[in-house]
């Protein structure tokens, strides 16, 4: 048995490991097949969350390597260091509990290192990299020599929506492909997660493995026949009834709970950004606030949404002014029911507001609140699935703001969607910065925190109209005349990116609260 699995991969999934889930003609004819077919060669394989890839590939392959070739070593790879290394331990366990891959592979014993900074099989000496091994996109894999590689979903849930994970994640990746001895495989395993993700890169020829042409297997969760690729079945395990795979109806739903991901995670086809609910490619960015086209003349208003416990906070504010001597701009309550948003959802009213500013590439954002992990920017990646309390915010500063022609100063508005409750899974309150100049709005500071106490958020407006006056002050030292006009960044993510560096470096970000606050979201986020 142990000759015809070493021929056979599905012989031995199906029958050494027993893996009874899977599909004849998805993990046999397609993933198994493919596998068989391309030994040695770079591989990518895509397919749909749920279909079983790692249970496929990425747990029982290394096991599988050691028996055709026992002084393999194999590095599991994964975005997160603790399922990395879940899956290097239930493969490890195949080979020290699994009795028929015993019974076949008698040569693969676990040493007296077993476990130990990996799993090293008996008669190979310790060395740095064990004969199964595992690290998550933030280890330091330099130096490493192995012979099989596994990139398995290297992009996950956990951090495909923040910027500095997805590219930490694609630097790893190219590191990995250093590690491959010659003759080696690598495995790219996963499911894309946006147009510019670097499997396309891959894809693309933009990164390559060693190895040779990279081999492509890429499926939906159709075939082309409109067929489902994993149906939907039961099947026993140890006495217990478990379902896998999909069906029409599960598909359905899917749609709905992913919205504009589901292309991309069940039909491994990301929406280009033409077709996004926003058109990300036409948000322009800026690194200084220098080299805005305008001076900035203070703050024209500050616009606080008064539905359910606005009106506390409008009245603690000015009481709060009063007392402390404070000269206020305009106060303003934005109140749904008087405006032409009155029975308008939330989010309808940010996609009114918000979608054909973006479309006509009239929307900038300081470089600073588009990359950091709960900030604006991605507030907008993950628009109608995930927090938008920022957006809103700014919708109400766009709505207020008033419109400077070219050669005015423009005067900043200042939008707050209050949210008066620390719980977890409460709303954050929000304050956004914005100006209305030429046509085109320009997002300067933006906040964003809870809080249960209605003076917390007091402090956060004046310092919010405080900062509005350090900028202007900073303008006017720094502006120098414009030969060129206003230069502006596209995100690299999103588009090409135009006349200059990519983003403002951490240390120089021009808000003085945005280092802290974005590490007190993330603080708040953790504890969600």
């Amino acid at each position: 048995m142990g000759d015809i699995a070493l021929r056979s991969y599905w012989f031995y999934l199906r029958v050494i490991l027993g893996y009874q889930w899977m599909d004849p003609w998805l993990h046999g004819e397609e993933i198994c097949s493919f596998i068989e077919n391309n030994w040695g060669k770079p591989k990518l394989i895509l397919l749909p969350r749920g279909t079983g890839k790692s249970g496929a590939i990425s747990i029982p392959l290394p096991a599988y390597k050691l028996a055709k070739y026992k002084k393999n070593l194999t590095l599991v790879c994964n975005a997160v260091e603790s399922d990395a290394a879940d899956m290097a331990a239930s493969s490890a366990q195949i080979i020290s509990h699994t009795e028929l891959y015993k019974a076949c592979f008698p040569n693969v014993k676990p040493s007296d290192y077993w476990g130990k900074g990996g799993y090293f099989v008996e008669g190979e000496a310790r060395r740095r990299n064990a004969n199964i091994g595992s690290y998550g996109v933030r280890g330091n894999v330099t130096g490493s020599h192995v012979d099989t590689i596994i990139a398995d979903d290297l992009i996950s849930s956990k951090t495909a929506h923040s910027m500095a994970e997805v590219e930490q994640a694609e630097r790893f990746l190219v590191e990995l492909t250093n590690c491959l001895d010659p003759g080696g495989d690598f495995f790219g395993i996963g499911t894309r997660w946006f147009y510019d993700d670097f499997y396309g890169k891959l894809i693309n020829g933009e990164i390559v493995p060693r190895g040779g042409q990279l081999q492509v297997l890429k499926l939906g969760v159709y075939d082309k026949d409109g067929e489902i690729i994993f149906p939907k079945r039961t099947y026993v395990d140890l006495g217990t009834a478990k379902q896998v795979g999909y069906d029409e109806d599960d598909l359905a739903a899917l749609r709905i709970t992913q919205g504009s991901l589901f292309p991309a995670l069940y039909l491994n086809e990301p929406v280009a950004n033409e077709n996004a609910l926003f058109d990300l490619a036409r948000i322009e960015t800026f690194d200084k606030y220098s080299e805005l086209p305008f001076k900035l003349s203070g703050v024209s208003s500050v616009v606080i949404e008064t539905e359910a416990q606005g009106h506390a906070l409008y009245s603690v504010l000015m009481d709060t002014a009063r007392d402390e001597g404070r000269i206020l701009p305009k106060v303003e309550k934005a109140i749904s029911s008087q405006t032409k948003f009155n029975k308008v959802k939330k989010q309808d009213r940010i996609k009114a507001i918000l979608q054909p500013l973006i479309a006509n590439g009239c929307l900038y954002l300081l470089s600073g609140l588009w990359k950091p992990d709960n900030s604006i920017g991605e507030e907008l990646r993950r628009f109608d699935r995930w927090k938008d309390d920022l957006l809103d915010a700014l919708v109400w500063s766009v709505y207020f703001a008033k419109e400077a022609k070219p050669g005015e100063n423009p005067r900043a508005c200042i939008g707050i969607d209050p949210a008066f409750t620390d719980s977890k899974n409460s709303d954050f309150t929000a304050i956004v910065t914005a100006v209305k100049y030429d046509s085109k709005v320009y997002v300067l500071d933006c906040r964003r925190f809870k809080t249960a106490h209605v003076d917390v958020t007091c402090r956060e407006i004046f310092k919010s109209i405080e900062n509005v006056n350090k900028i202007s002050d900073k303008i006017r030292k720094q502006s120098k005349p414009q030969v060129q006009g206003f230069v502006s960044h596209r995100h690299p993510m999103f588009g090409e990116t135009r006349g200059g560096p990519r983003y403002a470096d951490a240390l120089d970000m021009e808000s003085p609260y945005l280092i802290d606050r974005l590490d007190n979201n993330r603080r708040e986020d953790n504890e969600d």
